[in-house]
């Protein structure tokens, strides 16, 4: 399946490699909260990476209450040149939940920015140069991900990213698959960005729901560079998520929709009506999800509601019956007849 990376033991080892050390071309941005079990796996990804520029890692801890802080403390302390800090008295994630991307963003010096979250990880020691490589081919281009494992908490896996290439080459793919998939397009874990789109974003981003989504959307505009190579691994539902805490409470997910419908009519606004058709695809597919939360409450009226909105986006046979096959799925994991 993969193999965890091995951080080398001095700072030494890794800056040889740095053929290009004349400033900062890679700032790895790290958000972590209560993540002990976690943490280890992605900062040894982060520091294995055999590549020719130089990186720094960013890493924010948003006032964690376990092991995490002394956690990453330990490995500052061992690579201080390479590892800087972003240490939280008051967690910002309660505030907003953007806040501690903008805090590690605030203070990165690369030309490109590579995210990985606490409790995912990176398995291929070679990813931030093949995809640094990419973009600096297609200068046009913003946005470069590959694809990913999935495993659950215990380790089990799950079925890989699906991106609407199949063959091993490397594509750009255009900008309306972003909005096809039901959730966000890409793992966050393999996102590789031009760093110039994120110092312009749109205020409405920072009040957004969940950010993955509208930084595929904004910095996705030009096509994105698909690597078919699966370089990270997603943890789903993993201790401390997002989606641990959210999956099964039915308020939060559609307090969650209804935030993003009007986080999406913004981004609507931004692209001037660009895109409007592509935006579309995604209101749709967030009505179908407030259409089967509300039935899961009990709250027909306002199900019908939300399937008329539903279907107001243009009726999709296909689409339909995917949600009545999500609806049935779901009634029968909860055990509702």
């Amino acid at each position: 399946m993969f193999e965890r990376l091995i951080a080398p033991s001095t700072e030494q080892q890794i800056t040889k490699h740095w053929q290009y050390s004349d400033k900062v071309y890679t700032s790895i941005i790290c958000t972590t909260f209560n993540q002990e079990d976690y943490i280890r796996d992605a900062i040894n990804g982060f520091l294995a990476q055999i590549t020719q520029y130089k990186f720094e890692i960013i890493i924010h801890d948003d006032l964690s209450t376990d092991n995490t802080r002394h956690i990453i403390k330990e490995y500052q302390q061992k690579y201080p040149s390479i590892i800087k800090l972003v240490l939280q008295d008051v967690n910002q994630f309660s505030m907003n939940i953007n806040l501690p991307f903008k805090h590690s963003l605030a203070i990165a010096k690369g030309e490109y920015v590579a995210l990985c979250e606490g409790d995912d990880f990176w398995v291929d020691g070679s990813k931030l140069q093949k995809q640094l490589i990419e973009l600096n081919k297609r200068t046009n281009v913003n946005l470069c991900v590959h694809n990913a494992f999935t495993i659950n908490s215990e380790g089990m896996a799950h079925p890989s990213y699906q991106f609407p290439v199949r063959d091993n080459s490397t594509h750009v793919i255009d900008y309306i698959e972003i909005y096809k998939v039901h959730s966000q397009f890409s793992p966050t874990a393999s996102m590789f960005i031009r760093k110039s789109t994120l110092d312009s974003l749109p205020n409405f981003f920072y009040d957004a729901p969940i950010g993955d989504f509208f930084l595929e959307a904004l910095s996705g505009i030009n096509g994105v560079v698909y690597l078919h190579e699966k370089m990270s691994v997603y943890r789903r539902e993993s201790h401390n998520s997002w989606s641990s805490e959210t999956i099964n409470n039915i308020n939060k997910l559609k307090k969650h929709n209804i935030c993003m419908l009007e986080a999406i009519e913004r981004l609507e606004c931004y692209t001037k009506g660009k895109y409007s058709s592509y935006i579309q695809l995604k209101k749709q597919f967030i009505y179908g999800q407030l259409c089967m939360q509300s039935l899961l409450q009990h709250k027909y009226l306002e199900a019908v509601k939300y399937f008329n909105k539903y279907c107001s986006k243009g009726f999709h046979l296909k689409s339909l019956l995917s949600l009545v096959y999500r609806c049935f799925k779901t009634f029968l994991r909860r055990r509702v007849f």
